[in-house]
């Protein structure tokens, strides 16, 4: 006797199981952004955070950057900011450049706040500046400002390719700034450099 045909399983529509697999990623990827130190969130153009890495969580607390009864609203200086940089990328007729950063001057140090945004989304970068390499600190080495600035994220331990996203300039342009930097300090190296900017902040305390 033959035993009897069984019938195969049914077989999940090829549409589901790309939004299956389209939802696995994304939550690989929050667990991933959740792992980092970097301070990134997500928010809603109402200011409303979507979700934010637990050192951009930090920051937004230590410079007042939260509703004060919301926790999962931005201030209202950062909503009103917000809403400008939208404004500004709606009005564009190509794909705009990346606005001018926000910054924040507070007694525990200086925020920079950038916004990258697309069509679906709107994420904001959290840098933070401590107020020991501010350019008041650093202004008896006698460089130019922005020398002074690129000067103070070097002894941060920022990289070149970093702080070139963090100021909006190119690589090149962060590499000539130190090495007239270098020039006028009579520094051979970034460590040299670095040790001199230490030593100038600690005497301005």
């Amino acid at each position: 006797m033959l035993a009897p045909r069984t019938q195969p399983a049914p077989q999940a529509p090829a549409g589901a199981l790309a939004v299956t697999r389209v939802r696995e990623q994304l939550a690989a990827l929050r667990q991933a952004l959740e792992a980092l130190t970097e301070a990134i969130l997500a928010v809603t153009i109402e200011g409303q955070i979507q979700w934010a890495t637990p050192r951009a969580r930090t920051l937004l607390e230590t410079y007042g950057l939260v509703h004060p009864h919301r926790k999962s609203r931005l201030s209202q200086v950062l909503r009103d900011w917000l809403f400008q940089q939208d404004a500004a990328f709606d009005r564009a007729e190509s794909r705009p450049a990346p606005g001018a950063p926000l910054t924040i001057e507070h007694r525990a140090g200086r925020l920079r706040v950038r916004l990258v945004r697309t069509d679906a989304q709107r994420l904001l970068f959290l840098e933070e500046q401590n107020s020991e390499f501010t350019t008041t600190a650093l202004a008896p080495l006698g460089l130019s400002r922005r020398e002074t600035e690129i000067l103070g994220w070097v002894a941060q331990g920022k990289s070149n390719p970093e702080i070139a996203i963090i100021l909006g300039i190119s690589r090149r342009t962060v590499q000539k700034h130190l090495e007239r930097a270098y020039g006028w300090l009579r520094v051979e190296n970034r460590h040299a450099a670095i040790a001199l900017a230490l030593e100038t902040a600690r005497a301005q305390r």
